[in-house]
C-alpha cells in the first residue's frame, strides 16, 4: 500500500548531498539554484514568500489595474481584447502561454461546464475547466466578472501562479514542486494526474514511468499510476472536524519527533566535530613529516639555514639553561629578599613577641639561601666534547666574562645573553653581607641604629638584584621572541637521543604529580594516627601506611615509559648527578638532564618509620614536611628548568623531533576529544554503547545510528604508533605507518558519521515541512495573499525525492555525467523509497 520513507545509512549519501547546493551553469537558461537547496526557501514558505512577492511595483500595478477594470467590461470578448487583463487572468489560472490567443480564451470562457461536450470539458487540461467555472459566463452572465469574491479570489490566483512563474528563473523544477503541493490534494483519480501537464511531469519524474507511456490507452496509462502510488495518500479533503483532530495529533507526533531527531543530530554532529578534528590534527602531522625531507636537505631549500642553525644549536641550548638558572635564583633572591625585609620590620616592632636570637638565625638562614641560589645558577655545558668533559657557566656569579651569543639564521640574526654579577665580588654581596652583619649586631627592639643600617644596606642590595632581574627578564623575553620569530628551524638532530632525553624529564614530571599526591595521603594518615593513643589499634592505619610505600615506592623507582632513564634516582652509571643526551648526530655537544636522590631524600626516611604510635607519626609528618619537602621543591625546580631546555632542542630546534612531538601530543589530547563526542547520554565513538535507534512516526521514516569502535581503530593505533616513536626518514620504527593506519580508520569513520548527520538531517527537513503543513490545516500559518497549499506529509516527501532526481539530472546533463549518475541513483534507490 503506502509510500513510507526510508533513510539509508549509506556513505554516499555525502555524494548526493552535494549535489543539491550551489549553482548550475552549463548554460544560460540553466537552472541558478539546485532544486533541492530552493525548496526550503522558495516552495515550503510559499505564501510567505507570495505576501513579499506582492509588494513589487510590477505586480501592485498588475494588480491595481485589474481590479479597477474587470468590474467595468461588458462583454467576454471586451475582456480578451484588453492584452493587460487577457494576461492577468490567464496568468491566474497558469494558462499564460495562451495569452496570446484570445479566440482559444474566449471560448473557454463562455463554456458551460454542466456541459460535458463543451470545449472546458473537453480539454484535458482542468486548469481550463477551472477557468471557465470560476465565471460561470453560461450560467451568470458577466455578474462573476464584478463580483468581489471572484475578483480577490483571481488576485490571489494571479499572485499564486505569477510568483510560482517566477521560480522558473531560479529553477523551472520549484515552479513544478510549488504547483503539485497545491494542487494534488485536491485529485481524486489517475485521471486527474495524466489531465495536468505539471501534476504528471512530477509524478513521471519521481516515480520513472517513462513519458512514452502516453502513447498507450488512456485506462492503461490511469492503471499504471495506481500501480505506483496510493492516490488517497495526496487528498487532503474530508471532515473538517476530523480533518483538525486528526491534524492537532499529528502536529503534537511531529513535533515529538522533531525533539528526539534534534537530540540525535547534536548527537552525531558531536561526534562528526570530534572525528574530523582528529582527521584535521592527523593530515597536518602526515603532510609535516612529508616536509621533513625538504626541510633537512642541505642543498635544498633551506639549505643556508642549515649549516647555521646546526652550529647555532648548542649555543641556543646554553643560552635557554642559563637564563633558566638564573630566573629559577632570582625567584629565590627576590622572595628571599621580601622575607629579610619583614624580619627587619619585626626586630624593630614594640609589638614583636619573638625573641632577637630568632630573627637573626632566621635572617642568616635567609641570606645564606639567596647566596646558596646564585652560586648554583650554574648550568654544566658540553663544549664540544661529546660528554666527556662540561664546563660550569653561570649567568649570576660575575664569572662570565661578557656576552653569550648565537647567530641564528642566514641574515646574521643573533640571540644574546649578558653577563650579570651577584656573586661575592658585587656590590649586592657587599650590600648584602652588611645588611646581615647590621641585623646580627641588633640587641633590642630599641637598636634603631642597627635597624636602620640593616634596613639601607638591604634596601641598596634589593635595587641592585631588580636591577639584574630585569636584565635577565629582557634577555629571556627577547631570546623567546627570537625562537618563535624564525619560521622554519631546519637541518638534521639527533633525534633519538633528544627524544630520550625530552621523554625523560617529563616521565619524571609526571610521576613527581604522582608522588605529591601519594606523599599527601600518606600524611593524612599520619595525622589520623597522631589522634589515637597509644594503646589504640593502629593496625589498619599501618596497612594504609604500607601500601601508599608500596605505590610510593614504585612511583621514585620505575619509570612509566620503559624506554626512558630515570632521573629521580642517581645514575648507577659515571655520572650520578646526570643523564647526557647528544644534540648533534656527530655527538659532539650533549645536553644534561639532572638526576635527584628521592630514594635517598623521600623512600629511605619514610621506609624506616611507620604510624604504630604517636611519636612515629610525629616522626612521619616532621620529615614530610621538612627534608622530604625541601627534596621534592628542588626536584621540581631542577626538573622545571630541563624541562625548558629539552623543549627547547627536542620540541623546536629539531624539526623532526617536533613533529614526533605533536603525534605524542595527538595521543595524549585522544581520551579528551572521544570524551567532548558525548552528547545527550551517548557518545558515538564508544562501540560500548547502544546504538540510537528512532522511528519518526509522523513521517514514517526509521533511522538507526550504530556507535561506531573509535578506540580499536583510531585510539589504540595512535598509542601504539606513539611508542614506536623517535620516528626516522624510512621508518624503520613503523610510527608513520601506523599514523597512516590510524588516518584510515578515522576516515572511516568520519564517512559513516557523516553519513549520520545527513540521515539525520534529512529527516529533520521533512518532519519541519510536516508540522508546517500541519500547522497550515490547523489554520496557524494562514496567509493573507496567494492560494492556500495544505499538501500530506506523503506528498511534501513525493516533491522532495521530484526535486532530488532533477538535481541529480541536471548534474548529468552538466557535463558531471558520473558524479551525477550516482547522485541520481543514490536519490531514487536509496533516498526516499515511495511505493503504492
Amino acid at each position: 500500500m503506502t509510500g513510507i520513507s526510508t533513510i539509508t545509512s549509506s556513505n554516499m549519501a555525502s555524494i548526493g548531498l552535494s549535489l543539491l547546493g550551489g549553482s548550475i551553469s552549463s548554460s544560460s537558461s540553466a537552472p541558478t539554484l539546485s532544486a533541492q537547496a530552493g525548496y526550503q526557501p522558495y516552495v515550503a514558505n510559499e505564501n510567505q514568500k507570495i505576501a513579499t512577492y506582492s509588494k513589487q511595483s510590477t505586480v501592485q500595478q498588475a494588480v491595481q489595474y485589474y481590479e479597477a477594470n474587470i468590474g467595468k467590461i461588458k462583454s467576454v470578448d471586451q475582456l480578451v481584447q484588453d492584452p493587460k487583463l487577457l494576461t492577468f487572468i490567464t496568468t491566474a489560472f497558469g494558462l499564460q502561454a495562451n495569452a496570446n490567443e484570445p479566440a482559444l480564451i474566449k471560448q473557454v470562457l463562455e463554456s458551460d461546464i454542466t456541459q460535458r461536450t463543451s470545449l472546458a470539458n473537453t480539454l484535458l487540461d482542468p486548469r481550463y475547466k477551472q477557468m471557465a467555472g470560476e465565471f460561470d459566463f453560461a450560467q451568470a452572465g458577466m455578474v462573476n466578472f464584478s463580483s468581489g469574491a471572484v475578483i480577490s479570489d483571481v488576485v490571489n490566483r494571479y499572485l499564486t501562479n505569477a510568483y510560482e512563474n517566477s521560480l522558473d528563473s531560479v529553477n523551472p523544477a520549484l515552479h513544478n514542486a510549488a504547483y503539485f503541493l497545491r494542487n494534488v490534494g485536491s485529485i481524486t483519480n489517475a485521471y486527474s494526474i495524466l489531465g495536468d501537464p505539471v501534476l504528471r511531469d512530477v509524478f513521471e519524474t519521481t516515480t520513472g514511468l517513462p513519458a512514452e507511456i502516453a502513447n498507450q490507452p488512456v485506462q492503461d496509462e490511469a492503471r499504471l499510476v495506481n500501480s505506483k502510488v496510493n492516490i488517497k495518500l495526496f487528498e487532503t479533503s474530508g471532515s473538517s472536524t476530523s480533518s483538525s483532530s486528526t491534524s492537532s495529533s499529528a502536529l503534537t507526533a511531529a513535533k515529538s519527533d522533531l525533539t528526539k531527531l534534534s537530540s540525535a543530530n547534536a548527537t552525531a554532529t558531536a561526534a562528526q566535530s570530534a572525528a574530523q578534528s582528529v582527521v584535521d590534527q592527523i593530515t597536518s602531522i602526515q603532510k609535516a613529516y612529508a616536509n621533513l625531507a625538504t626541510i633537512q636537505d642541505p642543498s635544498g631549500q633551506y639549505a643556508a639555514e642549515i649549516p647555521v642553525q646546526q652550529a647555532a644549536a648548542p649555543v641556543l641550548v646554553e643560552q635557554q639553561a642559563l637564563l633558566s638558572n638564573a630566573q629559577s635564583a632570582l625567584g629565590t633572591v627576590t622572595a628571599n629578599i621580601a622575607q629579610l625585609q619583614q624580619l627587619i620590620q619585626q626586630a624593630g616592632s614594640s609589638t614583636n613577641t619573638t625573641s632577637i636570637t630568632t630573627l637573626q638565625a632566621q635572617f642568616s638562614t635567609l641570606t645564606n639561601q639567596i647566596q646558596t641560589a646564585i652560586s648554583g645558577a650554574t648550568y654544566q655545558f658540553d663544549n664540544g666534547t661529546g660528554g666527556t668533559g662540561y664546563t660550569g657557566v653561570n649567568l649570576l656569579d660575575g664569572s662570565m666574562s661578557g656576552q653569550l651569543t648565537a647567530t641564528y639564521d642566514s641574515n646574521g640574526d643573533q640571540t644574546a645573553v649578558n653577563a650579570q654579577n651577584l656573586g661575592s665580588s658585587s656590590s649586592f654581596q657587599a650590600q648584602l653581607n652588611a645588611a646581615n652583619a647590621a641585623f646580627q649586631a641588633i640587641s633590642t627592639s630599641m637598636d634603631t641604629a642597627n635597624i636602620q643600617a640593616a634596613q639601607a644596606a638591604l634596601t641598596s642590595a634589593q635595587s641592585a638584584s631588580s636591577i639584574v632581574n630585569t636584565s635577565v627578564n629582557t634577555d629571556a623575553t627577547n631570546f623567546q621572541k627570537a625562537i618563535a620569530a624564525v619560521p622554519q628551524w631546519a637541518g638534521t638532530y639527533d633525534t633519538a637521543q633528544l627524544y630520550q632525553g625530552s621523554q625523560s624529564v617529563a616521565d619524571a614530571g609526571s610521576r613527581m604529580t604522582t608522588i605529591n599526591q601519594l606523599l599527601g595521603q600518606i600524611q593524612g594518615i599520619a595525622q589520623q594516627a597522631k589522634q589515637l593513643s597509644n594503646t589504640a589499634d593502629h593496625t589498619s592505619l599501618q596497612a594504609q601506611y604500607s601500601s601508599l610505600m608500596t605505590q610510593l615506592t614504585n612511583a621514585i623507582t620505575q619509570t612509566t615509559n620503559p624506554k626512558v632513564d630515570n632521573l629521580l634516582e642517581s645514575n648507577p652509571g659515571s655520572t650520578p648527578g646526570y643523564y647526557s643526551y647528544s644534540i648533534d648526530t656527530g655527538g659532539s655537544y650533549d645536553v644534561q638532564a639532572h638526576t635527584s636522590d628521592l630514594v635517598s631524600n623521600v623512600l629511605t626516611p619514610l621506609q624506616n618509620l611507620d604510624v604504630t604510635s604517636i611519636a612515629n607519626a610525629n616522626s612521619v609528618l616532621s620529615d614530610i614536611t621538612g627534608s622530604i619537602q625541601t627534596a621534592l621543591a628542588n626536584t621540581s625546580t631542577q626538573l622545571g628548568i630541563d624541562s625548558q631546555t629539552f623543549t627547547l632542542a627536542a620540541n623546536t630546534i629539531d624539526p623532526r623531533a617536533a613533529v614526533d612531538n605533536q603525534y605524542r601530543q595527538l595521543v595524549t589530547g585522544m581520551a579528551g576529544v572521544v570524551k567532548q563526542a558525548a552528547k545527550g547520554g551517548t557518545n558515538l565513538l564508544d562501540a560500548t554503547q547502544s546504538a540510537i535507534n528512532l522511528t519518526v512516526s509522523s513521517t514514517s521514516q526509521t533511522l538507526s545510528l550504530t556507535p561506531l569502535d573509535f578506540n580499536s581503530q583510531v585510539t589504540q593505533v595512535l598509542d601504539a604508533g606513539s611508542q614506536l616513536l623517535p620516528s626516522d626518514p624510512n621508518d624503520t620504527s613503523g610510527a608513520m605507518a601506523a599514523l597512516n593506519n590510524a588516518a584510515f580508520g578515522a576516515n572511516n569513520i568520519l564517512d559513516t558519521l557523516n553519513g549520520y548527520v545527513n540521515q539525520v538531517q534529512f529527516a529533520t527537513s521533512v518532519t519541519q515541512t510536516n508540522i508546517t503543513a500541519l500547522q497550515k490545516q490547523q489554520g496557524t500559518s494562514a496567509a493573507d495573499v496567494g492560494l492556500p497549499s495544505k499538501p500530506t506529509a506523503f506528498a511534501v516527501q513525493f516533491v522532495q525525492k521530484y526535486l532530488a532526481i532533477v538535481d541529480g539530472q541536471n548534474a548529468s546533463a552538466g557535463g558531471g555525467s558520473s558524479s551525477g549518475a550516482v547522485a541520481l541513483q543514490l536519490l531514487q534507490g536509496g533516498g526516499v523509497s515511495i511505493s503504492a
